[in-house]
């Protein structure tokens, strides 16, 4: 659960942050209240939401070259560098956002995470989030066709040819098929590894689908999006549209993971 707003005031994140802070310190500290250098370490081995603390600790007694602190006179000298950080960070209405958020010092990332609630979440997959954006959408030619989000699975850094493709997303071809066709295949009924295949522009496909002429209708936002997700997350991105009539049109590249990820939609092109 997330202990701050989606776009808190820095007062408001330091406050959260300080709360969150002192509840792992706690739990390394000595029965005197006061933490040492060796139980900060220990904040490092601990495997709950604490550990992102361990650099704010570690760095507040490498700058004073103290050996011990009380909890009390840590947290509220840490908790003033945090709020003049998220102050610098803040946008120009005084609050957080997603991207201020991002603009924190490296050492609070973890911290950030820790109070949004995603510390230790796993992260979806690409084809995942890729799916999530794709969900109702179009692809409108000479009839309507759904897009769907597609992985290959890993292919390292082979070229993506229209062979690892056909090969790599068969299985995917083969589940979507009449869905991609309308609803019922009439014409290309083939295999995707043995229909013809045909490379095309990456970049107009795209801004056909993007730039309207300054008009963003709901359509347009989310091919927008899932542009700009493929884009910032796929390297040697290629468009294949493969088979004759009934066309399958795949546009992937290769994830930061070495997969192969993107989408298939259908197209009628008589």
């Amino acid at each position: 659960m997330s202990k701050i707003s989606q776009s808190p005031s820095p007062a408001t994140f330091a406050d959260a942050w300080a709360k969150q802070f002192e509840k792992g310190v706690k739990k390394v500290a000595g029965a005197d209240g006061r933490l040492s250098v060796n139980e900060a370490k220990k904040l490092a081995e601990t495997t709950g939401p604490g550990k992102a603390f361990v650099d704010e600790a570690m760095d507040f007694f490498q700058r004073t070259g103290q050996q011990t602190v009380s909890v009390p006179k840590l947290v509220s000298t840490l908790r003033g560098q945090v709020e003049a950080s998220a102050k610098k960070a803040a946008g120009a209405d005084g609050r957080l956002s997603a991207a201020d958020l991002a603009k924190l010092p490296k050492h609070l990332q973890a911290d950030v995470a820790v109070l949004k609630g995603e510390f230790g979440a796993a992260k979806p997959s690409l084809k995942t989030q890729l799916a999530s954006l794709t969900k109702g959408l179009l692809n409108v030619s000479e009839s309507e066709s759904p897009v769907f989000a597609v992985s290959g699975g890993k292919i390292g850094n082979a070229p993506i040819t229209p062979s690892l493709v056909a090969e790599k997303l068969a299985p995917s071809f083969q589940k979507h098929a009449t869905a991609l066709a309308g609803g019922e295949r009439y014409s290309e009924k083939r295999p995707l590894t043995q229909q013809p295949a045909e490379e095309r522009s990456v970049v107009n496909f795209l801004s056909h689908r993007t730039n309207t002429g300054g008009l963003q209708d709901a359509d347009t936002q989310k091919w927008t999006k899932l542009a700009n997700k493929m884009t910032s997350e796929l390297t040697d991105m290629k468009l294949y549209a493969f088979g004759e009539i009934e066309v399958t049109l795949v546009l992937v590249g290769r994830s930061k993971s070495g997969e192969l990820v993107g989408i298939m939609a259908g197209a009628v092109e008589t």
